[in-house]
């Protein structure tokens, strides 16, 4: 059955209304709701957030908690209406979570809860299609503080089936965009829909509020591998608009020897 683009986790809901299976697609930043039968019908699409991943239901079905892996958020989804009905904040690149009825029998349940810290400073950036030739190309973005360094997940959708394209580090998001760095490439899946993730110094990826100056602002650049100015305009995706970052540093040159990417598709 094709649910979709980097469809990752599904559980399932039993009430008054029926029994489902609630799907996370990730790819298209929605949750599917299918109801259960010899042939599963598609009941409703949820709008969830950046990069759904893992979910599970609360313990009377009138709840479902998704965990949005480049939103720093779980959602908590109403069964009945099938809407978002809460954000969680619950720290950065959240894949599994489990709900377990009962785990607080006393109190607010906050005893060996402390603040996010450094697990909360994060920033959100979009990416959009860098020309008509794939209009649908877009991709969310998750810039994570790890102390003296950062993580950026790229989670992409709309690009070319089983093709290859190469992240760039850029000074400017016009051709021919400066110096270019590659700190990661990207493989699409056969619905065109792929994740990647580099390591290294980009605080100021997002950094490019309207007061920032020139020099402080780099954006980032899906494309070509072997034209980045040509490919970009062609088939590619980049970022216009930056979200600021609590911290800047100029970035260096990243380390390619921890880009890891992730395989698209069903993950666990």
């Amino acid at each position: 059955m094709d649910t979709g683009p980097i469809t990752n986790h599904v559980n399932f809901v039993s009430h008054r209304n029926g029994k489902f299976a609630y799907l996370t697609i990730g790819g298209a930043n929605q949750v599917k709701v299918f109801r259960r039968s010899a042939t599963p019908e598609l009941v409703a699409t949820i709008p969830a957030g950046n990069l759904p991943h893992g979910i599970w239901p609360s313990g009377d079905g009138s709840r479902v908690y998704v965990a949005l892996e480049n939103g720093e958020m779980a959602a908590a989804i109403d069964t009945l209406s099938n809407k978002v009905i809460a954000n969680i904040p619950i720290g950065q690149t959240t894949q599994a979570l489990v709900y377990i009825t009962g785990a607080v029998l006393d109190g607010p349940g906050t005893d060996n809860l402390s603040p996010l810290a450094t697990a909360g400073n994060t920033a959100r950036l979009h990416l959009q299609a860098g020309s008509t030739a794939l209009p649908g190309a877009q991709a969310s973005v998750a810039v994570n503080s790890l102390g003296l360094l950062d993580l950026v997940q790229i989670a992409a959708e709309g690009l070319a089936p089983k093709a290859q394209y190469q992240v760039y580090l850029a000074e400017s998001d016009h051709a021919p965009f400066a110096t270019l760095e590659p700190p990661a490439v990207l493989r699409t899946n056969p619905d065109g829909a792929g994740i990647v993730q580099a390591i290294g110094p980009l605080k100021t990826l997002a950094a490019a509020g309207p007061s920032a100056p020139a020099s402080s602002r780099r954006f980032l650049i899906v494309s070509d591998p072997k034209d980045p100015v040509a490919g970009s305009a062609a088939t590619g995706i980049r970022f216009r608009a930056m979200t600021p970052f609590s911290t800047l540093a100029k970035p260096r040159r990243c380390l390619p020897a921890r880009n890891s990417e992730k395989t698209p598709g069903r993950r666990s």
